[in-house]
C-alpha cells in the first residue's frame, strides 16, 4: 500500500499533534504493508527529532511551499468558497440561481494549489494527521484525524467566533473524507453523535504510544537546564499549552494548598503560551506564587526530555483530551503521575487511585501530598505505568490504520458508484 502523509510543521508545534503524527508516521514504516510513503511537508527546514524516521527507504519527500503569495491566494480562495457551500448549500438550492450549487464546490477543489500535487503521486489513500483538511475533492481516498470536539463540551473556553469555526471545519471533514480515525472511542461516539458519520467510517486507531518519539535526542543534563532556566529540583511538571482546558487554574490553586501545608515544592510548565495566558499570570499574582512557578514557553526536545526524566512527578489536570501524549511519554520514560479523571486518562492510564477530580484544587493538592509522603504510592505509580504499557504491547498499531485506510478506499469506491 502506499500512503500520502501530509505535515505542515508550523501548524503542529502548539500541540500535541506533532508528536501524534510521529507516532502515526513510525506504526507506518514499520509495517510490512506499507511500501511507499509520500511525505507532504510544508517547511523547508525538517526539525531534527524526525530525521531518523525520514532515513526509511519507504519515505519519499513531497515538499511543497504554501507560502508563495500565488498560493495563499488560492488557499483562502478554495477554503472560503469551500465553507460557503457547505454553510449556504441549502439557501442556494431554494433559490433558482440558474446554475448548480456544486459548481462552487467544483471551484473551490480546483482552485487549490495542493490538489494537482497530490492527484499526481502513485498512491492508494491520503492521511491528514488533523481535522482540518489542506485539500478536499482529490482523486484518491481521504483520512482525517479528528481530535477533538471540545468546544461542544466546553463552549465557555471558546469565542462565538471560534465555535464556529471548528464547528464548520469538523462538519466539512466528516462529510467531505472517506474515513476518519480517532484516538479513543469517546471521540468516535461524538463524530457518529453530533455529525451523522456512518459508524462504519469512524475508526479507533491509535499511534503506536510504545515508540520513542525522539528518536535521535538525548536528553540534556540536569545541571544544563538548571542552570538555563534556573531551576529547582523538587518539582512538579506540566507540559502543555496554556489552553483553558488544559486547566493550568487549578493547579495553580492546589499548589498554593499545598505550599500552605508546608511543602517545599516548585511547578514548571512547558508549551505554548495561548491568549489564556495572562489569566494564568494573573492568577499567579494572586496566590503569589511567582517565585514558585515557571513557563517555559516551548523548549528544544532534548531540554524537555531533561525536564520529564528529573521531574519529582507529572500532574495532569486537563478537562478533556482526545488522547494524550505525555502519558505515555512519562510511562515510557518512568516518570510518576497523577491525572484528571477523564475518559481519555481512564484508557490509557486505568487506575483511578492516580486520577483526581480536576474540578477540585483541594482533590489535586490530595493526591500530589500524597505522592510525597507515600514512598508505595510511588511504587505503586510506577508498576501501573510497566503493566499499562505491557498492556499496550499487545495492540497490533499499525494494523488499526490499514484496516482504516482499506475502509476508505471502499468508501471512496461506495460514492464513486452513488455519484
Amino acid at each position: 500500500m502506499k500512503i500520502v502523509f501530509y505535515l505542515d510543521f508550523a501548524n503542529m508545534k502548539s500541540g500535541g499533534i506533532y508528536p501524534y503524527a510521529k507516532g502515526v508516521l513510525g506504526s507506518l514504516l514499520a509495517c510490512k504493508d506499507i511500501e511507499t510513503l509520500y511525505l507532504i511537508h510544508i517547511d523547508s527546514q525538517i526539525p531534527e527529532d524526525l530525521k531518523a524516521l525520514l532515513s526509511s527507504d519507504k519515505i519519499v519527500l513531497v515538499p511543497f511551499n504554501k507560502h508563495n503569495k500565488i498560493s495563499k491566494i488560492r488557499f483562502l480562495l478554495s477554503h472560503f468558497l469551500m465553507n460557503t457551500y457547505h454553510i449556504y448549500r441549502k439557501d442556494f438550492e431554494a433559490v433558482s440561481l440558474g446554475f448548480s450549487t456544486e459548481r462552487i464546490k467544483e471551484i473551490a477543489i480546483r482552485l487549490n494549489p495542493l490538489r494537482k500535487i497530490i492527484n499526481a503521486l502513485d498512491a492508494d489513500v491520503v492521511h491528514i494527521p488533523f481535522q482540518v483538511s489542506p485539500v478536499y475533492g482529490i482523486n484518491k481516498p481521504l483520512v482525517l484525524t479528528v481530535h477533538d470536539v471540545q468546544e461542544l463540551y466546553f463552549p465557555q473556553f471558546f469565542s462565538s467566533e471560534e465555535r464556529m469555526k471548528r464547528s464548520i471545519y469538523v462538519k466539512i471533514a466528516v462529510e467531505e473524507s472517506d474515513q476518519i480515525v480517532v484516538w479513543f472511542d469517546h471521540v468516535k461516539q461524538d463524530v457518529e453523535r453530533f455529525f451523522n458519520k456512518d459508524k462504519s467510517a469512524v475508526a479507533v486507531a491509535m499511534p503506536n504510544v510504545l515508540n520513542d518519539w525522539y528518536l535521535g535526542i538525548d536528553a540534556n543534563k540536569w545541571e544544563s537546564i538548571e542552570e538555563k532556566y534556573a531551576l529547582h529540583e523538587n518539582y512538579l511538571f506540566y507540559p502543555s499549552a496554556t489552553w483553558q482546558h488544559k486547566n493550568h487554574i487549578k493547579l495553580l490553586e492546589a499548589l498554593a494548598i499545598l505550599l500552605g501545608k508546608g511543602l517545599d515544592i516548585y511547578l514548571y510548565c512547558t508549551g505554548h503560551c495561548t491568549e489564556f495566558f495572562p489569566e494564568i499570570e494573573q492568577k499567579m499574582r494572586d496566590l503569589n506564587l511567582e517565585n514558585r512557578v515557571k513557563f517555559l514557553g516551548i523548549v528544544p526536545i532534548a531540554d524537555l526530555l531533561a525536564l520529564y526524566k528529573n521531574a519529582k512527578l507529572l500532574v495532569l489536570p486537563s478537562l478533556y483530551e482526545g488522547g494524550g501524549i505525555p502519558v505515555f511519554e512519562a510511562m515510557r520514560m518512568e516518570v510518576p503521575l497523577v491525572c484528571s479523571n477523564i475518559y481519555a486518562y481512564r484508557q490509557s492510564v486505568s487506575n483511578i487511585d492516580l486520577m483526581f477530580d480536576p474540578l477540585s484544587a483541594q482533590s489535586i493538592a490530595d493526591i500530589i501530598l500524597k505522592f510525597c509522603e507515600d514512598g508505595e504510592f510511588k511504587k505503586m505509580n510506577l508498576k501501573n505505568s510497566k503493566d499499562r504499557l505491557s498492556y499496550f504491547d499487545q495492540i497490533k498499531f499499525s494494523d488499526n490504520f490499514i484496516k482504516a485506510y482499506n475502509n476508505a478506499i471502499k468508501n471512496k469506491e461506495v460514492k464513486r458508484i452513488r455519484m
